[in-house]
């Protein structure tokens, strides 16, 4: 009797992290489309140019546009978390993601090119936070560092499909094709999203885009966080123009070799990257574990080791916010 006592007790508990996990995974898969949507560029590039017509001016275009929308969105994006909970913000980012995506792929001209990924951008833009905040609802404090490592490794994955993959299905099927087919897989993500993430509680947040906008002047103010977005910044900017725009058609041009070959430096670049990740998203969890950081200086514990990750250094920020929230 004590052990089916037990195993009753124990059912909902399983229950309940299957579904945690299946809703992390819904998540996790769209920020894998995300994130090979923002370097796709590469991949397509030669290939854009020929269809168009156009020159390298014409590639900078269709990466600029997805940066300029991913940018704006980037202010709100906590506050509709916040406001209108991960479902709904989840549901509506792949929907703006998947149709953004078809949209590239049968765009008949430059301008309907920028326009479609300026909406790819605004729907992708709300992802990670969305997915921190789940990591944060969903898994204990211990666990939270690491699911963050992993979550982020999510985007690489998408990142790694990007490199050589990609090229190589360009070179066979055409980049129109694959675009319809990576919005087909958001559709799908979509209805399995739609099925596995729990409705949203009832929100009670006040936060507005004002306060966020006095929170960041806030910020500002501090030199240390300077110090830390000038550090992301100069890693994003080279990073980004290498491994997201002209990295595949530079080393192509370099060496003298096909575009699938010289995905290969790209994926080998996005493999270290996930490795990264998953060690230090589990080093900072052993760091706040060993240093317990008093709430004023966040940063000087797991954040500041996220930091010197590159793109985790946005990651460390979301951790830092969430895991005060958590301790309030």
């Amino acid at each position: 009797m004590a052990m089916l006592g037990q195993q009753a007790a124990y059912a909902p508990t399983s229950r309940f992290a299957d579904r945690a996990y299946l809703a992390w995974a819904a998540v996790a898969i769209a920020y894998a489309i995300a994130f090979l949507q923002r370097v796709a560029p590469q991949s397509v590039s030669l290939s854009f140019m020929h269809d168009f017509n156009t020159d390298a001016a014409g590639v900078a275009m269709l990466a600029s546009s997805y940066f300029w929308g991913y940018t704006l969105m980037q202010i709100p994006a906590g506050v509709l978390v916040d406001r209108y909970g991960v479902k709904r913000v989840v549901l509506a980012s792949m929907i703006a993601s998947s149709l953004g995506s078809a949209a590239f792929a049968l765009a008949p001209n430059l301008l309907d090119v920028f326009a479609a990924r300026l909406i790819v951008a605004c729907g992708d833009a709300l992802v990670f936070t969305a997915l921190l905040k789940l990591v944060a609802q969903s898994f204990a404090d211990e666990r939270f560092g690491m699911m963050s490592g992993i979550s982020q490794v999510s985007g690489y994955v998408g990142g790694v499909i990007a490199t050589t993959p990609l090229a190589a299905a360009v070179s066979g099927f055409g980049w129109r094709a694959c675009f319809l087919f990576i919005a087909c897989i958001g559709l799908a993500n979509l209805a399995f999203a739609k099925l596995a993430l729990k409705p949203d509680p009832v929100s009670h947040s006040n936060k507005t885009l004002k306060g966020v906008v006095l929170a960041a002047r806030q910020s500002l103010a501090h030199v240390a966080n300077w110090g830390c977005a000038m550090t992301f910044a100069s890693h994003f900017a080279v990073v980004t123009t290498l491994s997201g725009v002209w990295g595949i058609p530079m080393v192509a041009h370099f060496f003298h070799i096909s575009p699938t070959a010289a995905g290969t430096p790209l994926l080998a670049f996005m493999i270290g990257n996930a490795v990264g990740s998953i060690f230090l998203g589990h080093a900072a969890d052993r760091a706040a574990e060993v240093v317990r950081p008093s709430a004023s200086a966040p940063c000087a514990g797991s954040g500041a080791l996220i930091a010197a990750a590159r793109e985790e250094t946005r990651a460390a920020s979301y951790m830092v916010y969430f895991r005060r929230r958590r301790g309030n």
